[in-house]
């Protein structure tokens, strides 16, 4: 565990997007889940105002950095990890959520479909949405995860689950 994720686990959101951008910046070879991480806080940032940014007591101006960096921050993941089922899925999904975009469960499935089934459990938790039944299995060890590491995202996931 890095610096940043440590501290996105312990709540510590503002001080985590300011250590995975640092991180990003700094290392020859950024971690994937940095690029992750950080797209998601700056999504909820800009996203989750009543949900995460309240009760979390996130500045008013991070909703605003947030808004104009999560999808440059995925932007620049799938540069350096063009086949990452999880960026890609999170790419989709943020742009759904926050503004109304299509995403539907055939979207979903053709991004496991074209990435492969196994790289990521996070889509499922979407697919979830529409089949409980269908991806008990995969839900069941996407929760254990989530569970283990409790990051923001994780916790997102987990509010669903």
């Amino acid at each position: 565990m890095n610096l940043a994720q440590s501290k996105d686990i312990k709540r510590e959101y503002v001080d985590a997007v300011k250590q995975y951008e640092n991180q990003i910046a700094t290392s020859d070879q950024p971690a994937m889940d940095d690029f992750i991480n950080l797209s998601f806080l700056y999504w909820a940032f800009a996203a989750l105002q009543m949900e995460f940014n309240i009760p979390n007591m996130i500045p008013d101006e991070w909703s605003l950095i947030g808004g104009q960096r999560f999808s440059a921050i995925i932007e620049m993941g799938l540069a350096r990890y063009p086949d990452s089922v999880e960026l890609t899925f999170w790419g989709q999904y943020f742009p759904y959520r926050l503004f109304g975009a299509d995403f539907s469960e055939r979207d979903c499935e053709k991004i496991l479909g074209n990435y492969g089934m196994q790289q990521s459990l996070v889509p499922y938790f979407y697919l979830h949405l529409f089949d409980g039944l269908k991806y008990s299995e995969e839900i069941n060890h996407l929760l254990d995860i989530c569970n283990r590491t409790p990051t923001a995202k994780n916790l997102y996931i987990r509010s669903f689950l």
